[in-house]
């Protein structure tokens, strides 16, 4: 998944960190079976929707549990699902439970944290090592991460 030098270029500097950080889960095309995306899934579908999720979409689970909507509710979107599905099997985004007033708690998805990348299928906190069938999100520059522990021992 690559983008235009160019076209970069004219984006601002917060819209360039998004795109990265919303890339930043992109494997080679080697990559094992079961870390693969499926239902017809791509890794720009997947970017897509973080990037969303970090441009503060708020993205909930319908009243049934069988599909995903965006906030304000739009038109149903199966696609929409099908791709937070994947992300979901691949622990790219999380569901995150958050408290809107005493006792009453809204599910929403949250994207997955950024590590830094020391070699290829490696962080810097060890402690996230990929599982089999997941995807870390991992970029060299220790500017883009918020994993906590990899910020940590960056120093």
């Amino acid at each position: 998944m690559t983008m235009d030098i160019a076209t970069l270029a004219h984006l601002s500097e917060r819209e360039q960190v998004l795109i990265a950080r919303a890339a930043s889960h992109v494997l080679a095309d080697d990559a094992a079976g079961d870390s693969r995306f499926r239902k017809g899934v791509t890794d720009l579908d997947a970017a897509r929707l973080i990037h969303r999720i970090e441009r503060g979409a708020l993205i909930v689970p319908s009243a049934t549990g069988r599909s995903w909507h965006e906030v304000p509710r739009g038109p149903h979107m199966p696609p929409l699902t099908r791709v937070i599905e994947e992300c979901l099997r691949l622990g790219l985004v999380e569901r995150l439970s958050v408290e809107t007033a005493p006792a009453i708690w809204r599910t929403q998805l949250q994207a997955a944290p950024v590590h830094i990348r020391t070699t290829p299928g490696a962080v810097l906190c060890g402690k996230h090592s990929r599982a089999p069938g997941k995807r870390l999100r991992a970029l060299r520059d220790a500017t883009l991460a918020d994993c906590a522990a990899c910020v940590h021992l960056h120093g």
